[in-house]
């Protein structure tokens, strides 16, 4: 059964051992850009783990276009951490030195903590200014364009991306991996995942060789999640991945791919303190992302509430304005009903005629109470008093021949 179901199982320690042995590394572009990320040690330390394993890095095409248009947003990014970081910290000596009340210090040890958050925003001016050089001078980037020269897939044509675009929204709708759950991002992004993972899969049906395929997306569809715990790779990818190649894959996560390096790559210097740093940053990703998830399902939420609190303001409406019809209507039947026998009586003022017209009188005022007044009656009776001898189509030549009471039929 192993064998008909592999994708639901963890490979062995010796699978795994020839699969770093032997497979090509695949990086998505978000564990690239991670790496503005981390401490000065902690990159130097995973760069100079890639470059052991330099002969067999490839980097999809799309995932180089990827990184190269969101490097400089992500330094952005990290150095206005740095500003953010320095007026917490003088706010919490404001908020300090402003209470007169319980939490409050000595006016020497405000000083003094005042001092040493001081020296600390030098160093973090320092450091976000160094950041901030790497949009004109950046090592990072010198340092992965060497790794990666020579070692970049070839981008799709027009018409291959079209093809992809297609298949994508087939596959979107069907929840297959991966990227459906960029389904909502503009194109050309709402299909990145895709053509990054195509691209994996040309690879390595071009060169015949397994793949090791590691990305810092956490979304379901790169992940089999059950109950917030990661399980392994999405199943149907590692499906897909064999059939279509022949091959093995298998997919890390970026804190993952740095903890095995340490075991698999001999040459590796991977720390101990960079393996805790990469994992807990992988955490943190992660409680954004749950968080963002959070935000977006409230918001809907709160959209779907007000919908359904505007329909039913709506649907009120439509049922007041119903019921005025329906009163309206029954007036107006009434007042035609009253006026056709009105048209006979004035060619017909005989009693036998009057006679009929108290009884249809008084049939109106029962049931139409909204025309008499009288709110205790009951609707519906009307169609059961039958005024004989008037036709529903009474026209000025209509003529009732019978003129006594005993001739009434």
């Amino acid at each position: 059964m192993r064998q008909e179901f592999r994708e639901y199982y963890t490979p062995t320690e010796t699978e795994f051992s020839t699969l770093w042995k032997n497979a090509f590394f695949a990086f998505d572009a978000n564990v690239l850009l991670n790496l503005y990320t981390y401490s000065n040690q902690a990159r130097e330390e995973i760069l100079s783990a890639f470059g052991e394993i330099k002969e067999r890095l490839w980097l999809p095409y799309w995932a180089g276009r990827e990184f190269h248009r969101n490097r400089a947003k992500i330094i952005l990014q990290e150095a206005k951490r740095y500003s953010e970081l320095g007026k917490q910290a003088n706010n919490f000596c404001d908020e300090l030195a402003a209470s007169k009340r319980h939490p409050h210090v000595s006016d020497h040890l405000l000083q003094q903590l005042r001092d040493t958050i001081q020296k600390v925003r030098g160093e973090l001016d320092t450091e976000q200014e160094t950041l901030k050089a790497f949009l004109t001078d950046d090592p990072i980037l010198t340092q992965l364009s060497d790794l990666f020269e020579g070692r970049v897939g070839n981008a799709y044509t027009e018409q291959e991306l079209e093809s992809i675009f297609k298949e994508g929204e087939k596959r979107y709708g069907r929840r297959i991996p991966p990227g459906f759950k960029d389904d909502n991002k503009p194109l050309p992004e709402k299909f990145g995942d895709l053509i990054i993972w195509k691209q994996a899969i040309r690879q390595a049906t071009s060169d015949n060789q397994a793949c090791i395929f590691i990305t810092d997306d956490l979304k379901e569809d790169w992940w089999r999640i059950e109950d917030d715990q990661r399980l392994g790779p999405h199943p149907e990818l590692i499906r897909e991945f064999t059939q279509e190649t022949q091959q093995t894959c298998h997919i890390y996560s970026g804190d993952s791919f740095i903890e095995k390096a340490k075991i698999h790559i001999q040459q590796a210097k991977v720390s101990e303190e960079t393996i805790r740093e990469v994992r807990e940053a992988a955490e943190d990703r992660r409680k954004s992302l749950l968080k963002a998830h959070d935000l977006i399902v409230s918001k809907h939420f709160l959209e779907q509430i007000s919908r359904l609190e505007e329909l039913q303001a709506t649907s009120e409406a439509r049922q007041k304005r119903m019921d005025e019809f329906v009163v309206n209507a029954s007036n107006f039947e009434a007042l035609e009903k009253m006026a056709i026998v009105a048209r006979a009586l004035q060619n017909n003022p005989t009693v036998a005629v009057a006679n009929k017209l108290r009884k249809f009188v008084e049939g109106i005022r029962i049931a139409y109470p909204e025309v008499s007044g009288d709110p205790d009656a009951s609707p519906g009776i009307l169609e059961e008093t039958e005024i004989d001898g008037f036709p529903n189509n009474v026209d000025s030549d209509t003529k009732v021949n019978d003129a006594s009471p005993e001739s009434d039929n």
